[in-house]
């Protein structure tokens, strides 16, 4: 009987530590938005109107669409050559393939909309000053290197930069297979508000410096904290679910391994190229993902947050002193 009673016990126990580990939440998670209404912010979906307009009338199709879509079309109708250019390419073989593509991966964007809803609102109580911006979707041709623009007060989506790393045009490019994994529906909230984010830092000074390149990439990874507090931390910086968990139980040593060979002040290129340029892995670090600096100064920001609870990403971002916010991060990880 008393085996049985302290079996139950551990059982209890295990199940009450389980609780208290998994409801656990980040000084980012806590921040109350309740007081926030959703922004009705939606999703404008220019490729479906440009595609289903009549090409037989596209000059005056066009001109119907000129108040919704200016930021496309401009605010006077194109002229002859114009329409020649757009029929082009709603004609061009590839471009049907990626819409076609689209509309079979996007009949609808409700999902997409809800997020972003959720992530303005977190934007409106950090940054009640801006305009929440108009959000549009189109098809770039894989314009791979700007998925997302933000061109205040607008976000413009390549909606065909995010079908799936299966879709079979991204390889004939012959795009990088770490970069493919990142072309999916998960990552296209992300890269709006990490576009946002962007937008916002424009004044941080990048540094010569590892810790200064540190800093600022950790700063616009905390945005996306501040923005998305909810999202793995694997899809904010970009990583597999392996790769993360390797950043976590390595951080110590790579903390360790910066320290004692005197990296943090380090103005070699080739030592910023190597932890903070994308890649499939960090050159000399087995089975690790790139952009290793990127993580660290992300966790040295995050220490510095939870440091001084009452600071918000905006004053994050008024901080310019980057010697100061590791100072006074207490960062040391691996020490309790």
């Amino acid at each position: 009987m008393l085996q049985r009673k302290h079996r139950t016990c551990i059982v209890v126990l295990l199940v009450l530590f389980t609780f208290s580990c998994s409801s656990h939440k980040t000084p980012w998670q806590e921040t109350d938005i309740g007081h926030i209404p959703a922004p009705g912010l939606t999703i404008s979906r220019y490729e479906q109107a440009l595609f289903s307009a009549d090409t037989d009338r596209m000059s005056s199709a066009i001109a119907g669409m000129t108040d919704t879509y200016g930021v496309f079309l401009g605010d006077i109708p194109p002229d002859s050559s114009g329409i020649v250019q757009l029929l082009s390419y709603v004609r061009d073989p590839f471009i049907q393939q990626l819409y076609r593509k689209t509309v079979e991966v996007f009949p609808a964007m409700e999902e997409q909309e809800r997020e972003l809803n959720e992530a303005f609102r977190y934007y409106s109580c950090y940054f009640p000053d801006q305009a929440i911006p108009k959000v549009f979707t189109y098809i770039s041709g894989i314009d791979y290197q700007h998925p997302v623009l933000f061109e205040p007060p607008s976000i413009l989506i390549a909606l065909d930069m995010y079908l799936g790393s299966e879709f079979e045009p991204y390889k004939q490019l012959g795009l990088s297979s770490y970069m493919i994994r990142r072309f999916t529906k998960e990552y296209l909230v992300r890269d709006c508000v990490r576009e946002v984010g962007d937008y916002h830092m424009q004044d941080q000074y990048p540094g010569d410096n590892v810790l200064d390149k540190m800093i600022v990439e950790g700063k616009k990874l905390f945005f996306l904290d501040a923005l998305l507090p909810f999202e793995p931390d694997s899809v904010k910086i970009g990583f597999t679910d392996k790769q993360t968990a390797w950043c976590q139980g390595n951080e110590a040593n790579l903390w360790k391994f910066f320290i004692e060979n005197e990296l943090l002040y380090s103005t070699d290129i080739q030592v910023i190229n190597k932890f903070f340029t994308d890649g499939p892995f960090t050159r000399g670090f087995p089975e690790s993902p790139a952009r290793l600096g990127s993580w660290m100064g992300w966790q040295i920001v995050r220490a510095y947050m939870e440091s001084y609870p009452r600071k918000t990403v905006r004053d994050l971002l008024a901080e310019k002193d980057n010697r100061k916010i590791l100072q006074e991060s207490g960062y040391k990880p691996g020490k309790n």
